[in-house]
C-alpha cells in the first residue's frame, strides 16, 4: 500500500528553518541592517570562509541579520540587488502586511489578511459600507489612488492592475527569500520518523525543497508542490477558494493561480495512479494546520474511498486542538466524528527533532 506524505510550513519549522511569513517580514523591516553588512567588505570580524551553508537560527530577527550579511559569498549578488530594489519600491502589499504584522504583535497570516483587503476593495468599488476594522479604504491607505478614483468605475481596472502587479512583485521577493536565505541554510536537523516509514511520494504545500534536501536524495521520490516551487518561479499566494467573490478579483484566488501557474492539478493524476498500482493509500500529515484555506484539496484527499488512513502529526497539545477544530470546519462535524471514531483519522505526537552531522 502506498504511503504519501503531506507537508505544510510546520514541516520546515520542525526542522528549525525560519519559513514563517513573519520571518520574511522581519527581513524586509530590518533589511538595512543586513544590506549594510552585506555590502561592507570591511565588516568581517570572524572567518566564515569554511561555511558552505548559512548557519541559520529558527527565526529571522534584527540582531542576527548583521551576521548573515557577512556570508556575502554564499549569496547571488543579482538576487540581493533585486531584493534591495523591492524593499524601496513602496509595494502596496509589503506596506500592508508590515502594518498588520505590527498591529497584531508580530503575527501575520498573508492569506487571511489578503482576503480582508480584497473584501474591502470589493466593497469600496461597489459603494458599500466597509466591514474592515483596520481601515476604511485599503486603496487610499496603501496606494496613491484617491477617494474620487475609487468612485470612478473606469479607474477600477487600473487600480486592480496595480494590486496585481504589486502582488506579483511581492511573491517574487518572497521567492528570492526562500532561494537565498532558506535553501542555502542548514540547521543540521532530521527526524527519526522517516527511519520507520517508507514514503512513496509527497504532496507539499511548501515552497521549499526541505524534504528532498534532507530525506529524498537519490530515492526518486515524486514531490508535488501544490503552491509552486522556488525553482519554477510559480509560487501561489492567494485567498481561499470557497468564498464568493467578484470575478474581477479572481486573480487573487488560489484555485486561479494554481491553474495560471500550472501547479495544482498534477498530483491528482499521480495519486490515482498510485491507487491503481498499490491499492488504498495511507496519508501522513506533518506541519499542516489543516486550515480551510486548503480545504478543497484536504477534503478530496481525506474523503476518498481509497484513502485507508490519515495519520496527522502535531508538535504539542495546542497544535493538536487547532488541527481538530480546523478539520471539523473542513469536513463538517458528523464526517469528522465518523472518521475519527473509525480510525480513518488518527492524531500522533511528533518525535523530537534530532541533530545530525
Amino acid at each position: 500500500m502506498p504511503n504519501i506524505l503531506i507537508i505544510g510550513n510546520g514541516f520546515d519549522l520542525y526542522h528549525g528553518l525560519p519559513t514563517r511569513y513573519s520571518d520574511f517580514l522581519n527581513l524586509m523591516k530590518y533589511w538595512k541592517v543586513f544590506f549594510t553588512s552585506y555590502k561592507d567588505d570591511q565588516d568581517v570580524q570572524f572567518d566564515v570562509s569554511d561555511y558552505d551553508k548559512l548557519p541559520m537560527d529558527s527565526r529571522i530577527e534584527e540582531n542576527m541579520l548583521r551576521g548573515l550579511g557577512r556570508f556575502r559569498y554564499l549569496f547571488l549578488k543579482e538576487n540581493i540587488i533585486r531584493m534591495n530594489r523591492f524593499v524601496h519600491s513602496k509595494n502596496t502589499w509589503l506596506k500592508y502586511f508590515i502594518d498588520r504584522y505590527d498591529e497584531k504583535e508580530q503575527w501575520v497570516d498573508f492569506e487571511r489578511d489578503m482576503e480582508e483587503a480584497i473584501q474591502n476593495v470589493m466593497e469600496v468599488f461597489n459603494g458599500e459600507k466597509t466591514s474592515s476594522i483596520y481601515f476604511e479604504n485599503f486603496i487610499t491607505t496603501y496606494t496613491d489612488f484617491t477617494e474620487s478614483d475609487c468612485q470612478e468605475s473606469i479607474i477600477h481596472p487600473i487600480i486592480l492592475n496595480r494590486l496585481k502587479n504589486d502582488l506579483d512583485d511581492f511573491i517574487e521577493a518572497l521567492r528570492l527569500y526562500f532561494v537565498e536565505f532558506i535553501n542555502k541554510s542548514s540547521t543540521g536537523k532530521r527526524s527519526s520518523l522517516f527511519d520507520n516509514i517508507v514514503i512513496n511520494g509527497v504532496i507539499s504545500f511548501n515552497y521549499t525543497d526541505t524534504f528532498k534536501n534532507i530525506y529524498g536524495q537519490g530515492r526518486g521520490i515524486t514531490i508535488h508542490n501544490i503552491h509552486g516551487d522556488i525553482g519554477n518561479k510559480n509560487l501561489v499566494l492567494g485567498i481561499k477558494d470557497e468564498n464568493d467573490i467578484d470575478n474581477r478579483f479572481v486573480y487573487f484566488k488560489k484555485y486561479f493561480q494554481r491553474i495560471q501557474k500550472r501547479t495544482g492539478l498534477r498530483y491528482k493524476v499521480w495519486t490515482n495512479s498510485q491507487r491503481a498500482i498499490g491499492g488504498d493509500i495511507t496519508f501522513y500529515v506533518i506541519g499542516h494546520s489543516l486550515d480551510n484555506t486548503d480545504g478543497d484539496i484536504l477534503r478530496e484527499v481525506i474523503k476518498s474511498a481509497t484513502t485507508k488512513r490519515v495519520i496527522i502529526y502535531h508538535h504539542n497539545q495546542t497544535a493538536y486542538e487547532n488541527q481538530v477544530i480546523n478539520l471539523i470546519e473542513v469536513l463538517g462535524k458528523d464526517v469528522f466524528l465518523d472518521y475519527y471514531e473509525n480510525k480513518k483519522i488518527e492524531f500522533k505526537q511528533l518525535p523530537p527533532i534530532e541533530k545530525f552531522s
